[in-house]
């Protein structure tokens, strides 16, 4: 089965986010056809983009003709964004729910930590639970309260699994331990660049200099445009010398 896995995968995330990717792969190790699309362009999923307000359903209908199923997590800013209003978030849930119901099995999970849009019994989102195959909810009293609520059937709601807390501190909004924060390595590749950057000026400058294309940098990227303040200073010299000398030649002619 194509399977389209929606929300944040790490680097960041948090535990939430390990859950999800936990999710994923136990999918690829089934047989199945997975790809992950994350809102943040951070996580190690294979496509990124923004995912708030009605657009998150544009872009779930676009993709059901190539996935039979689909897995939305539900975040704090995903699908609604910051600062979402009462009309914004009764047109984001509705219009989501019409994209849910294009898929042959939808799964919408929830955890403890992030709210559901409205409560469970806002009629917004009970276009959600009656459009989603699968609910999974943060706690038990969600799960009861779903069920007495909406009527939704029993099979088709769950509790997700408690996780131990067995990893170090992690720095707020990332999913890895200090010793392993991608960012160190981040700022590494920006002092290496900056290096790079310094070092290749001097050389120009050591050499004679010109104006033109700066070399292009080992961390790839497309090439950059630099100028040589000393080479512009020496080529203003030079054609103010040249021209003093044309100068000189007209009047004595």
């Amino acid at each position: 089965m194509r399977i389209l896995v929606v929300g944040t995968v790490p680097p960041p995330g948090g535990d939430a986010a390990f859950a999800l990717a936990e999710i994923a792969t136990t999918f690829l190790s089934e047989g199945h056809d997975v790809e992950l699309l994350s809102p943040d362009d951070r996580s190690a999923a294979h496509r990124s983009a923004r995912l708030e307000g009605p657009l998150v359903a544009l872009r779930l209908a676009w993709r059901s003709r190539r996935f039979e199923a689909v897995v939305f997590h539900f975040e704090n800013h995903l699908p609604l964004g910051p600062g979402a209003g009462r009309l914004w978030r009764a047109v984001t849930l509705t219009t989501l729910a019409a994209a849910l119901r294009m898929y042959e099995e939808s799964t919408v999970l929830f955890d403890a930590t992030s709210p559901i849009p409205g409560g469970i019994g806002s009629r917004a989102m009970g276009e959600i639970w009656s459009a989603a195959s699968h609910v999974v909810v943060g706690t038990e009293k969600d799960r009861d309260q779903l069920i007495s609520i909406w009527d939704v059937p029993e099979e088709r709601v769950s509790v997700a699994p408690e996780r131990p807390v067995v990893r170090k501190a992690v720095p707020e909004g990332w999913a890895v331990s200090d010793d392993e924060d991608p960012r160190t390595e981040v700022l590494e590749l920006v002092r290496a660049r900056a290096t790079y950057d310094r070092a290749a000026m001097a050389a120009r400058v050591t050499l004679g200099g010109s104006i033109g294309p700066a070399p292009e940098s080992p961390f790839g990227g497309s090439k950059r445009r630099a100028i040589d303040p000393e080479a512009v200073a020496r080529g203003v010299v030079a054609l103010g010398r040249r021209l003093a000398t044309k100068n000189s030649a007209t009047n004595a002619v």
